[in-house]
């Protein structure tokens, strides 16, 4: 048995936390680990041994012992206990921390907090560099931000992230140039360093791994500008600034660049800093299809969406082990505005860029309105269609009864119009029961900075009453969209003086 103590305790004080009993479902099994657990205020893992041999012929926890103890003078690291090879494998014990502070397991933050907690990475990481600088062999960590706590520590060493003059110490796939290169840029690389901390920031957010609270839609470029005034020198920042313009260069060879994800993510978010959005409520068989495909029809500009078509694609980026509608019902109840965040991104992906317009719908849920309009202000827009009752029914019925235009869908001679009453009450309650008939009474407050329900201001929802012919439908959907477009063009005007 080999092992390096760090605190007062011994081999078999260590050796007795290991058992099998102690072993918990704490996780999931990782590359570098197979099986985790802890014990009163320890916690210990069991490393990959197969992969350690695989990746590295040297002689590891003498590895893990001197990485230790230069990256703890430099920064901030969770307290090992002790490291242990025995017949078993190899353990890594060290101090419990306070999960409730880990960028996981879908625990919320203040942006301010996630600010603290990046400067003062970005300090580690040029701790690092000035090392590096000095020093015949170069010091690194793993810089994702799900490796620290919010308050700063970096708990997760393994494997060390040393390199030394004349010793392949990387923990890479020898026969693999890609992961050599790409594993290296990200841990050792003043620029790979700091870009991997900011991709896995927004990782974290569409992965839905925490929560960020007030989070300004500017974020990345805010990130950006802290990581270029954080560059230790003026050629790091030129190479910065080059990067972020032209790309990189031969990024075919770097699969899942950071400089790269980086550089999509702004494109998307430009994207949708150049369309408005149009949500469309309204109570069942008021005419919400027939006015959404006119307009869609009539005018380019206009993509349509629908909401249910976007939240499963949301649902596959989080990863979650719950079912869709479990996913969304706790999703729904543990943070609204994040929710609704996650929805908006995933729109910014799919959208086209020559659309300057975005139909979704239909929205039922009026606390999602007003979360809507936190998130995207006055781009946002609420379009209400209603119709009488009666002519609901009796539109609906004459629909049913008729051959679709397009062929697809023949005509049903047995619904009659007490089937269709029925059918029509049915859908409004399930559309009420989540807040729909509210949708018209939302007013915004006076300071135009929020949207209310019945509130004094003026009225955010614009309600179409579809009571009379198609043609006068439509001419009311003319006169609501057109104004739209003029003011959009005109922005564009601006934008490219």
């Amino acid at each position: 048995m080999k092992s390096y103590i760090y605190d007062n305790y011994s081999n078999e004080e260590l050796e007795k936390i290991i058992t099998f009993d102690n072993y918990t479902d704490n996780g999931y099994p990782t590359s570098n680990c197979i099986a985790k657990g802890y014990l009163n205020d320890i916690f210990f893992k069991k490393l990959n041994l197969a992969k350690i041999y695989e990746l590295y012929k040297g002689d590891y926890l003498l590895l893990f012992n001197e990485y230790y103890k230069i990256i703890n003078q430099l920064i901030k690291t969770n307290k090992i206990l002790g490291i242990i090879q025995n017949k078993e494998g190899i353990f890594e014990f060290s101090k419990l921390l306070d999960e409730t502070k880990f960028l996981d397991n879908g625990n919320s933050f203040e942006w301010i907090e996630i600010l603290s907690l990046f400067d003062k990475i970005l300090l580690d990481i040029n701790a690092c560099v000035r090392y590096n600088d000095i020093n015949e062999e170069k010091i690194g960590f793993e810089t994702a931000i799900w490796n620290f706590t919010i308050d700063g520590v970096l708990f997760d060493l393994d494997p060390p992230k040393i390199l030394k003059i004349g010793t392949d110490t990387s923990f890479t796939r020898k026969d693999d140039y890609n992961h050599k290169k790409r594993t290296l840029y990200r841990s050792f690389d003043e620029i790979g360093m700091k870009f991997n901390l900011l991709v896995t920031l927004i990782l974290g957010e569409k992965h839905n791994s925490f929560i960020v609270k007030n989070q300004p839609n500017n974020y990345i470029e805010v990130l950006i500008k802290k990581i270029i005034k954080s560059a230790t020198s003026n050629l790091i920042r030129k190479q910065i600034l080059q990067n972020l313009i032209n790309g990189i260069e031969q990024k075919e060879n770097f699969i899942g660049h950071p400089i790269e994800i980086v550089r999509r993510e702004i494109m998307i978010k430009e994207k949708g800093d150049n369309k408005i959005f149009i949500f469309v409520a309204g109570t069942s068989e008021s005419g919400k299809s027939g006015g959404i495909n006119y307009l869609k029809d009539n005018y380019s500009e206009i993509q349509h969406i629908k909401i249910r078509d976007v939240f499963p694609k949301v649902y596959e980026d989080t990863f979650s082990n719950l079912s869709f509608e479990d996913w969304q019902n706790f999703e729904e109840s543990r943070n609204l505005n994040n929710f609704w965040k996650l929805f908006i991104n995933k729109v910014y992906e799919i959208a086209d860029d020559s659309k300057s317009i975005i139909i979704l719908d239909t929205m039922y849920g009026v606390e999602g309105m007003i979360e809507l309009y936190n998130i995207l202000g006055d781009k946002v827009n609420l379009l209400y269609i209603d119709a009488p009752f009666n002519e609901r029914v009796i539109r609906e019925y004459k629909r049913l009864r008729s051959d679709s235009i397009n062929g697809t869908r023949k005509a049903d001679l047995t619904v009659t119009i007490d089937d269709i009453i029925e059918r029509t009450i049915k859908k409004d309650k399930k559309k009420n029961k989540k807040g729909a008939y509210k949708l018209p009474l939302l007013t915004y407050s006076t300071d135009r900075q929020t949207i209310e329900i019945n509130g004094t201001g003026e009225q955010f929802t614009t309600i179409i009453n579809n009571d009379s012919t198609l043609e006068n439908f439509h001419y009311m959907l003319d006169n609501y969209i057109k104004p739209k477009l003029t003011n959009l063009k005109e922005n564009v005007r601006k934008l490219k003086k």
